[in-house]
Formats: structure tokens, C-alpha cells, sequence
């Protein structure tokens, strides 16, 4: 029998291919379904959509239990959310707005949290959203920025203007889902006390995925590697984004820290150390600058965790104290 319980029990890397496997054999049956009926127009979509909706969460319902009926479950949910893009795509194109349907794409995920009773669905669910309001954000937070900066072609900021805007685009991306995991991670309590945590769990380790990786998810199709041009950061105002990524990780580390979530922890620091590695290949100075800068990181983190051993100690031996006066 895999129920809740079961699921959260299953190491990460397991639910991780579940997932994977689960979207590919999704994408293959929205597949299948077009070659056989050969659709023809959104109506087609949204009906498919619904239809395997309905059958996933018969799949999820008390009533039925096991390995196979929960993969089958997320493999028909999946594949209408796939038929579901597609129909959105197609109503939506008169606006020519990606940010419209990833709006809809992720008001679809949050409902999708709450429709099906399972897991790793709401996990990917919540990630997903994470991901739409990331591509609707980050056009629209580019957009923003462009304007400010008097268009594409102005490459003639300085580095001060450059790194502010870029700044603003992110903060304005981000910012609400590292609040919301925050506070998901720190009223643990009281959700637990109130029956929820088939619920919230599954919801919060997606928000600290979904935070940690927040750059890479930002711009999923064409994210900016270049390097060049004016500037320590190159003149793609978007290269400073794995900075601020760094210190997202590090916040979702310690939200994933306060609830022992290993999981979540061993995302946060794989997504840190990928941002660290990007801003090492975007930064436009000399290989021994960047060697330069890597031993003064590594000299700080040294020093911290040297600072935090010694009060720690301290703390010990003022704690031993109290107790021997007291006896």
C-alpha cells in the first residue's frame, strides 16, 4: 500500500525519477491520444484535460491503493496538464503574452495542490507553479528593466545602473516565493497542530526547491551565458542573478535546516554550488581574479564556521559552570 506516509518515507532520489518517469510516459500518452484522434482545436484539449484530470484523481481517492494506481494517477494528471498548455496556448494566442498563460498555467498548479491527495503530485505541483510565475516574471521583470535602461540596444550604463536594475528584475521574481516558503518552513507548528501536514509538506519542500533554484528557473529556454563587453558582470544585466541564487539557496538551506528537511537541504546546497559555479563562468576578469576571489570565499567560510565552533564552546564551558555552581 503507498499512501502519504509511504511517500514522504521514500528517499528523494527515487520520488525524484518517479517524477521524471512520470512526465515522460504523460507526454507519450497526450501523444498517443493525438495521433489516434487527431485533434483539431482547443475544445479537443480542454475536454482531454478534464477527462484525464477526473480519472487521476480516481486514482489518488482512498478507495484505491498501490504502486501502480498512484504512478498511474500522476502519469494521467500530467498528461493533462500537457493537454491543458496546449489549450491554453491555443485560446491565448491572441494576446501573444507567454506571461498570460503561465499565470494560468500556475493558478492551474495551485488547484492542482489541493485536488490531488498525493505527495509527489503536490510536490511537482507546487514546483511547477513555481516555475510558471518564474517565466511570467522574469519577461515581465525583463521588460521592466529594458524600459528603464532605455531598450536593448542601451548597453552604455554604467555597471552601478546595470547591477541595480538587474537587482530590482530579480527581487521582483522572487522575493514572494522565498516569503512564502519562509513562511511555510516557520509555521510548521502550527499547521501540524492543525492536521495539515499531508498538506504542507509536500507544498513547503516544493517552495525551497522552487527558491533555491530560482535562477535557473527564471528562464528556463534561453537563459544568458554570455560574457563580454563593459563591466566586472559583462553588459547582460541578467548575469548577476546566480549572486543573489547564492544567497536564495542559503535562506531556503536554513528554512530546509529549521525543519530537518534532508531533502530539501540537499537541494539548497547543489543549487548554491551551481549558482557559485555559473557567477565563477559569467564574471568578465582574469582567471587569477576569479582564483583570488574563490580563496576569500572560501577564507570567509573558513572564519565563520571557525567563530560559530569557538562561541559554541564557549557556550559549553559557561553552561558547565552554571551547572558545578548550582550542585
Amino acid at each position: 500500500m503507498l499512501d502519504d506516509e509511504v511517500e514522504e518515507s521514500r528517499p528523494w532520489f527515487i520520488s525524484l525519477l518517479v517524477g521524471a518517469g512520470g512526465w515522460f510516459a504523460g507526454l507519450m500518452m497526450l501523444l498517443a491520444v493525438a495521433l489516434v484522434l487527431k485533434p483539431t482545436g482547443a475544445i479537443f484539449f480542454y475536454v482531454i484535460a478534464i477527462m484525464l484530470f477526473a480519472a487521476a484523481r480516481a486514482m489518488f481517492s482512498d478507495s484505491v491503493k498501490g504502486v501502480f494506481s498512484s504512478q498511474l494517477g500522476l502519469t494521467l494528471s500530467l498528461a493533462g496538464q500537457a493537454a491543458m498548455l496546449v489549450a491554453l496556448s491555443e485560446s491565448l494566442r491572441w494576446l501573444n503574452s507567454i506571461q498570460a498563460v503561465s499565470f494560468v498555467l500556475m493558478l492551474m498548479q495551485i488547484g492542482l495542490v489541493f485536488l490531488m491527495p498525493n505527495y509527489l503530485h503536490r510536490l511537482m505541483s507546487t514546483l511547477f507553479a513555481c516555475i510558471a510565475w518564474a517565466v511570467a516574471t522574469h519577461f515581465q521583470g525583463e521588460g521592466i528593466v529594458e524600459a528603464a535602461m532605455g531598450g536593448r540596444a542601451s548597453q552604455s550604463l554604467n555597471a552601478g545602473r546595470m547591477i541595480a536594475y538587474g537587482a530590482g528584475a530579480w527581487l521582483f521574481a522572487w522575493v514572494p516565493v522565498l516569503a512564502a516558503a519562509w513562511w511555510v518552513a516557520t509555521k510548521e507548528s502550527k499547521w501540524v497542530a492543525a492536521g495539515r501536514p499531508s498538506l504542507m509538506r509536500p507544498v513547503m519542500l516544493g517552495l525551497l526547491i522552487g527558491g533555491a533554484c530560482a535562477t535557473y528557473f527564471s528562464s528556463p529556454f534561453a537563459y544568458g551565458f554570455a560574457v563580454g563587453g563593459a563591466g566586472i558582470l559583462g553588459p547582460n544585466w541578467i548575469a548577476m542573478w546566480p549572486l543573489l541564487s547564492i544567497v536564495a539557496a542559503l535562506v531556503m538551506l536554513c528554512a530546509a535546516f529549521r525543519v530537518q528537511s534532508r531533502a530539501g537541504m540537499g537541494f539548497c546546497i547543489l543549487a548554491a554550488l551551481a549558482n557559485l559555479g555559473h557567477l565563477y563562468y559569467l564574471l568578465n576578469i582574469s582567471l587569477l581574479a576569479k582564483s583570488a576571489v574563490m580563496l576569500l570565499i572560501g577564507a570567509v567560510c573558513i572564519s565563520v564556521l571557525k567563530l560559530r565552533s569557538h562561541r559554541a564552546d564557549d557556550s559549553g564551558v559557561k553552561t558547565a559552570g552554571k551547572l558545578e555552581g548550582t550542585s
